[in-house]
């Protein structure tokens, strides 16, 4: 009988160690999963901060170069100050109406060239940058600068950067 009772005792205690064993790995299982959500939840936190800021600092260095693509346009005098007037006189809306189209002495040379409607004065100014356009009419001034359409574009890729 010391045997037979032997055997259920090893058998009892086998089974007991089994079933520690099981609710033991289960318990670390447990314990991995939530700590790998934490890592994961972390990991995601982490991304978003640096995905912000890869785009802010993206946004800055396109502006950057746009601002120097620009600049340098303009200072090679590839900038079609034509087109850029008519655009301007178009959104000025004065449309057969007299103005003056105020330009640089360097973009009133170019123009000089240029057939506008009889209505429409090319004026050299020096106090206009070369690119920049300002229309004169009897409803008020339209200034289409240079520096201030990147500073609008800038601020518009700004907002939507942070949004």
């Amino acid at each position: 009988m010391n045997v037979a009772v032997a055997r259920l005792c090893e058998r009892r205690e086998r089974a007991a160690f089994l079933r520690g064993e099981r609710a033991g790995r289960a318990e670390a299982l447990t314990n991995a999963v939530a700590r790998l959500d934490g890592v994961s939840a972390e990991l995601t936190r982490v991304r978003e901060v640096l995905t912000a800021g890869l785009v802010r600092d993206s946004v800055e260095l396109s502006l950057t170069i746009a601002a120097e693509l620009v600049r340098s346009e303009v200072q090679l005098r590839r900038h079609n100050i034509e087109t850029i007037v008519r655009e301007t006189l178009m959104a000025s809306g004065v449309g057969r109406g007299a103005c003056t189209v105020h330009v640089s002495p360097v973009d009133a040379e170019v123009l000089a060239r240029v057939s506008f409607r009889s209505g429409t004065k090319i004026e050299s100014d020096p106090d206009v940058q070369p690119g920049c356009v300002q229309v004169e009419t009897d409803q008020g001034l339209l200034v289409r600068d240079i520096d201030g359409a990147l500073a609008s574009i800038a601020a518009r890729l700004r907002e939507e950067a942070h949004s």
